[in-house]
């Protein structure tokens, strides 16, 4: 696989920055609580995940949704069928976060982040890990603070590593 060169990632940045929407933004909302279910408690300040389906980052859902999270792996989790139908095999604590002042690229599927991705790759070999660290580095020189990616039953929130410190937590 070639390695890009600085001066190709910003050219790749230029083209899919270019594509992306304007800021939509909810500056000035009704407050807005979203959740994050924790297997074990957060301990000390939030540290974002390293890795997820849409890149590094705090992800945050529905109350209902970070029940499971709490409650069970995240894979199972993940399946709403076998989460809603296991036994909890955790303790789990679920968290409340103010986002009301962030502002989300709203993506309608999880397709619609698949194609952001392509576009941002073009003809270029760029491992995943790679392509959403940039997708977030372009999103949040626009001014966002991460995205939020409707599917079939929910909508999943992702905050960016670098605006997790700004946030408001504290347990349900």
């Amino acid at each position: 696989m070639d390695q890009l060169r600085p001066d190709e990632i910003r050219s790749l940045a230029r083209v899919a920055r270019d594509g992306l929407p304007r800021l939509g933004g909810r500056l000035g909302a009704a407050r807005r609580i979203l959740y994050h279910g924790s297997r074990e408690g957060l301990a000390g300040h939030v540290r974002p995940s390293e890795d997820g389906s849409y890149g590094p980052g705090l992800y945050l859902t529905s109350l209902d949704r970070a029940r499971d999270y709490a409650r069970h792996d995240p894979s199972v989790a993940a399946d709403l069928r076998l989460s809603r139908r296991l036994p909890k095999a955790h303790p789990g604590v679920i968290y409340a976060c103010d986002v009301t002042d962030l502002r989300f690229l709203d993506l309608a599927s999880p397709d619609e982040y698949l194609r952001l991705l392509e576009r941002l790759r073009g003809d270029r070999e760029i491992p995943d890990p790679l392509a959403r660290m940039l997708v977030q580095a372009m999103l949040e020189a626009k001014g966002y603070d991460g995205i939020e990616v409707a599917n079939l039953t929910e909508t999943e929130t992702l905050v960016f590593p670098g605006r997790v410190p700004q946030l408001r937590f504290g347990p349900v």
